[in-house]
């Protein structure tokens, strides 16, 4: 069996509904002993830039150098006139709310469509 994963990611999402505390596997108890073999690849193919590299692996780690926050201090820029950040959502349920919030905001006329298939036709009717 192998596994790979980044565990530099966003750590999982705890379900206590199922008694799931949101650990990574790594964490579990047997972890080692189920999976003796353990490999940590570190050469970088995506990025070039060394200063980038570097300071991706300062903040993975949680110890950003003074010339890391220098150099993502250089980055900030004023958001363009008329821009919304992105937002991301862990829920469904969430992302539902704001989508629902925006379009309801929007000016005109709304309207649905419902959209029949059946064999190889198509059928659109506008609500």
């Amino acid at each position: 069996m192998i596994l790979s994963g980044d565990f530099y990611q966003l750590k999982p999402v705890a379900n206590l509904r199922y008694q799931d505390p949101g650990d990574m596997v790594i964490a579990a108890e047997n972890f080692k002993d189920l999976i003796p073999h353990h490999f940590v690849l570190t050469e970088v193919y995506r990025q070039k830039e060394e200063q980038l590299i570097c300071a991706i692996h300062e903040l993975s780690r949680g110890t950003p150098s003074e010339e890391t926050s220098k150099f993502l201090t250089s980055l900030q820029h004023p958001w363009p006139e008329n821009t919304q950040p992105v937002k991301l959502f862990s829920l469904n349920y969430d992302v539902d709310k704001c989508n629902s919030d925006n379009l309801l905001s929007l000016h005109g006329t709304s309207f649905g469509l419902l959209v029949i298939y059946m064999h190889s036709f198509r059928f659109i009717f506008i609500l």
